[in-house]
């Protein structure tokens, strides 16, 4: 169906005051739609208007008052309001960018951290001393402890280089960084890193943390 977006309407109108005398009147509308604007109401409204005009010009009609419509201007923005806005932008910017960069900074922190202590891990060897105390202290049996249980229950406090190796092991399972820190986001969000996560839920982060996989 084509589509109309312009057109015009005529209207004439002629009258006979008097004899061997005429009086005419023709008026002509143009208009304009935007695209998927309908043409029905738009020429009922332009025709409507090319009528009551001429009529009103022969004399069949009361003439009407002109309307005076007034259009508001947007008034400009004074030099020092735009230097303010400008300058509070720029400020905005210098915060992205310092939180932006203390992310980063805490990223690598945590990963030098866990470079360390995997390191320590690999080259930490169990004294001599101490192996031969539970030697002696046991006969070479395990002693069986009555309040095991009651141990067992105690929560270990998980440190924060519990943390960094537990993620590092993680990542270097999964290779996908993002599931590591989507879950730290549900814990913390950032500027703050995986030594922010409080106490008492670092033990469930390390539960889910082991729970992700590929």
């Amino acid at each position: 169906m084509p589509q109309i977006t312009a057109g015009k309407v005529s209207f004439a109108r002629s009258v006979q005051p008097a004899q061997y005398e005429t009086k005419k009147a023709e008026v002509e509308l143009s208009f304009s739609l935007a695209e998927g604007e309908e043409l029905g109401a738009w020429l009922d409204d332009v025709a409507a208007k090319a009528q009551a005009k001429a009529l009103e010009m022969v004399g069949l009609k009361p003439a009407q008052e002109a309307k005076h419509v007034s259009v508001a201007k947007a008034q400009p923005k004074s030099k020092d309001v735009l230097d303010a806005e400008i300058a509070k932008a720029e400020v905005q910017e210098k915060q992205k960018a310092k939180e932006a960069y203390a992310a980063k900074q805490r990223v690598g922190e945590d990963l030098e951290a866990a470079k360390k202590l995997a390191e320590k891990s690999n080259t930490a060897k169990v004294p001599v001393d101490s192996l031969m105390d539970l030697a002696e202290n046991t006969n070479g049996q395990g002693l069986a402890d009555p309040d095991a249980d009651l141990l067992a229950d105690v929560p270990k406090e998980v440190s924060d280089q519990d943390l960094v190796a537990a993620v590092t092991r993680k990542n270097q399972e999964l290779k996908d960084p993002k599931k590591i820190h989507a879950l730290r986001e549900t814990f913390v969000k950032l500027p703050k890193g995986l030594r922010d996560i409080p106490a008492a839920d670092r033990p469930r982060f390390l539960a889910e943390l082991e729970a992700l996989k590929k």
